[in-house]
């Protein structure tokens, strides 16, 4: 199984006491996993220079994804599902069990999340309030995640060699072919954008099904949107940002050869150097990208 490490930045704001000056510790604004320990930490900082900080859950874990505030986590208990609050501490806990999963992904709103077995042969959606199941599709040979819509409806899963949207009526519709098919859907639901290993970039309207075909470099290891474009990430080390009509709008180059490329909340993209193992979070919030690079601990395997 793939194991996803770390890095997270999950979107948080803080209420502001009333009366007198008072010194505050530095900003969580994520978490991560401890490169030495295992163990949850808190990510310190601003955009370009973050850095590990104080322990918030005691590991150690194999595994966690992203989920606004809340996380999923893998550990030799089984699974569970983490809520935190303001101050930045795990308010809630939720036992998930043992589970087969491989890669779960949040959508955009961080409001549900949508997991593939890896020997079920099922996918389930899960809501992010009590961790339930609410829907769940099952196919001869099995399928693997890629992308949920914001409503928690629409599915994309890539199941031998093509991507497929899962729909509220429980069809499997094709809307493309490849090897290492990589998708996303935009913030609201209705953009989506699948890419495949040659560099076959498809840009798709789902309330239309109009679409449109560009070419981006070959070898894409992560495809996501962040602060309203699509970001193509290749092995390479190239980054490649585009908007929703396919048209390039710039392109930035990475030191480090990535195995995959996450979003990382408040516009964040982390990327993972399996051979280095470290990750570099990428912002785009003052114009032009700018990197921060943190150590990490467990290889991600493409």
């Amino acid at each position: 199984m793939r194991y996803l490490s770390a890095g997270i930045i999950l979107s948080c704001s803080f209420a502001c006491w009333a009366g007198s000056p008072r010194v505050s510790p530095p900003s969580a604004v994520g978490v991560s996993v401890h490169p030495v320990e295992g163990h949850l930490v808190a990510i310190e900082g601003v955009s370009g220079r973050l850095s590990l900080g104080r322990q918030i859950w005691n590991g150690p874990v194999e595994g966690v994804w992203p989920g606004t505030s809340r996380a999923i986590v893998r550990s030799a208990a089984g699974w569970q599902l983490l809520q935190f609050n303001q101050e930045w501490s795990v308010s809630r806990v939720i036992d998930l069990g043992e589970r087969d999963w491989v890669e779960p992904v949040w959508n955009a709103q961080g409001s549900a999340w949508l997991a593939c077995g890896e020997s079920t042969q099922r996918c389930g959606i899960y809501r992010a309030e009590d961790g339930n199941q609410v829907r769940e599709v099952w196919a001869a040979g099995g399928f693997h995640a890629l992308s949920l819509s914001d409503g928690g409806v629409e599915a994309l899963l890539r199941q031998n060699g093509r991507a497929v949207i899962w729909n509220a009526k429980e069809e499997l519709v094709p809307v493309a072919e490849g090897e290492g098919l990589l998708g996303a859907f935009a913030p609201g639901g209705h953009r989506l954008a699948i890419v495949d290993a040659a560099g076959s970039l498809l840009l798709v309207d789902v309330r239309t099904a109009n679409s449109t075909q560009v070419m981006a470099p070959a070898g894409a290891v992560g495809l996501l949107w962040s602060r309203g474009s699509l970001l193509s990430v290749h092995r390479s080390g190239e980054i490649r940002r585009w908007d929703e009509r396919g048209e390039a709008l710039s392109t930035l180059h990475c030191e480090c050869r990535p195995g995959g490329a996450w979003a990382a909340g408040q516009g964040m993209v982390r990327l993972h150097d399996s051979l280095k193992q470290i990750s570099h979070y990428l912002d785009f919030e003052r114009g032009e990208g700018a990197f921060t690079i943190l150590p990490a601990l467990i290889p991600e395997v493409q």
